[in-house]
């Protein structure tokens, strides 16, 4: 998983929708494969060179907090937030760390 994301960094993206359907895993060569793209667009380099990022991104248990907290110039230490999030969930059995109905919750 690690890598997948590191290889869509290095080219300057940022997937902003890392959760684990989103993870594709090939079970009898142990590969696994990011997907889903849609939401992926280039990072930041400063405020002046982009258009905002949209907070309309991410799955609500795995998004991150400069997200939720409403910052729309934000870059790719979502990702890394997300990844933090299924790490902790893979560590406690598959329970989502952070369980919500809403992005409030």
């Amino acid at each position: 998983m690690l890598l997948s994301v590191e290889a869509v960094h290095s080219k300057n993206l940022m997937h902003r929708d890392i959760k684990p359907s989103n993870f594709l895993i090939d079970y009898k060569t142990g590969t696994v494969v990011l997907a889903d793209f849609g939401c992926c667009r280039k990072q930041l380099i400063n405020e002046k060179d982009e258009r905002p990022c949209t907070l309309e991104v991410g799955s609500k248990w795995y998004k991150a907090i400069e997200i939720l907290f409403g910052s729309q110039n934000y870059d790719a230490s979502v990702d890394i937030w997300s990844l933090g999030a299924i790490f902790a969930e893979l560590l406690d059995a598959g329970n989502p760390l952070f369980p919500g109905q809403n992005d409030i919750d």
